[in-house]
């Protein structure tokens, strides 16, 4: 995904969002492993983004079936750019960018079934306004990757 926002290490700070664009931001997971049968990156998150009583939804899509996002359609998702993930293992970059929405369990968006040495993977957020999502400071949601080998 071509992001429009620039994240850091420890925030993504998605500005302000219109209902005319997507906000997006990404980060790039470099993994390095001796493991032989490779390793796994894994997602999830804390909660939905919040505004006082308000949230942003979660997109559509899921890990096993991700979706497009939409400006001008309220959701929160993500995406990668892994092509070799386990299942359908294009599922994400069939067409341009398929989203999938965030979970508070852990879902694959990395995968190797072999040793490697500085394999990169954008991991892309977005979030999405409609007319109807009420103005606000959203936040006091975490992004959680982890990396697991598989020995």
């Amino acid at each position: 995904a071509t992001t429009t926002v620039t994240s850091t290490d420890g925030t993504i700070p998605f500005g302000t969002v219109t209902t005319g664009a997507l906000s997006i931001a990404a980060h790039d997971a470099t993994v390095t492993t001796n493991a032989g049968s490779g390793y796994t990156v894994y997602i999830r998150y804390t909660a939905k983004p919040t505004s006082g009583a308000n949230d942003i939804n979660d997109h559509s899509g899921s890990n096993a079936a991700p979706s497009a996002m939409s400006a001008g359609t309220e959701a929160f998702g993500y995406t990668t750019n892994d092509t070799s993930l386990s299942g359908s293992a294009t599922r994400f970059t069939d067409s341009a960018p398929e989203y999938a929405a965030f979970t508070a369990t852990n879902a694959e968006v990395a995968y190797s079934a072999a040793a490697v040495t500085s394999e990169t993977t954008r991991i892309g957020y977005a979030v999405g306004i409609s007319g109807t999502t009420p103005a606000g400071t959203y936040g006091a949601s975490t992004v959680i990757l982890t990396a697991t080998p598989a020995y």
